[in-house]
């Protein structure tokens, strides 16, 4: 039932796996004979599971349709010629504040910073993602990465700088990323319930509720 996750087990060092459940597997985790063959186990659920385990995410993914406008004036496609990787990076860390690989102990900070500096050099690489920044004065004030697919745009990080919120930075960007998109294609992006601000955010700009995911990670020593 435990899928191995051969990338994440490479990358963070420890034998990890992932299982997709649904709600009616409520009161025990049906996966006993496998615990020991994995450091953690990513567990993905449709609903709430009465586990007493730490549910480390309620992933919430949005979508609209796109609507394709010109490219505003002060977003630019991320050159590493002519802007500031360092300040790029320093967003990419924002964004994930309220990561679940953050929230876990079993990673912290330090794999935290690995994983999503992993996931800007690779964004950067990739043909089909476009990352986006918005300047201030040649200053990196915010950013995000999509990336398209047919008929589908997928938003993968975002953020603004503390500094300069409030100014409609993230709507801008938004717009960019729909410039980018097919005609009649689906926008979304995932949040985490707990960032509220990014949920009323997207709320505003029209997107709606597509899904709702529970995520438990299962580390081995609690079973212990």
């Amino acid at each position: 039932m435990v899928k191995y996750l051969e990338w994440d087990s490479t990358f963070f060092g420890m034998r990890i796996g992932s299982v997709y459940l649904d709600a009616k597997f409520n009161s025990e985790l049906p996966l006993s004979d496998e615990l020991s063959d994995y450091d953690i186990i990513y567990v993905f659920a449709n609903a709430q599971l009465a586990w007493n385990v730490p549910l480390v995410d309620i992933k919430i993914t949005y979508g609209k349709e796109a609507l394709p406008t010109p490219l505003g004036s002060d977003v630019y496609e991320f050159d590493p010629l002519q802007h500031n990787y360092d300040e790029l990076v320093k967003l990419v860390y924002l964004s994930g504040h309220d990561s679940r690989f953050l929230k876990d102990a079993s990673f912290g900070p330090y794999h935290f910073k690995r994983l999503y500096k992993r996931w800007i050099d690779k964004s950067i690489e990739d043909n089909n993602t476009h990352v986006l920044v918005f300047l201030v004065d040649q200053y990196i004030a915010g950013f995000l990465t999509v990336t398209y697919a047919n008929d589908l745009s997928t938003i993968g990080l975002i953020a603004v700088d503390l500094d300069f919120q409030g100014r409609g930075i993230g709507s801008k960007l938004i717009q960019a990323a729909e410039s980018f998109s097919n005609p009649n294609s689906i926008l979304q992006v995932a949040t985490q319930e707990t960032n509220v601000n990014a949920c009323k955010f997207y709320e505003g700009l029209g997107f709606k509720i597509l899904k709702k995911e529970f995520i438990y990670h299962y580390a081995h020593n609690t079973f212990q």
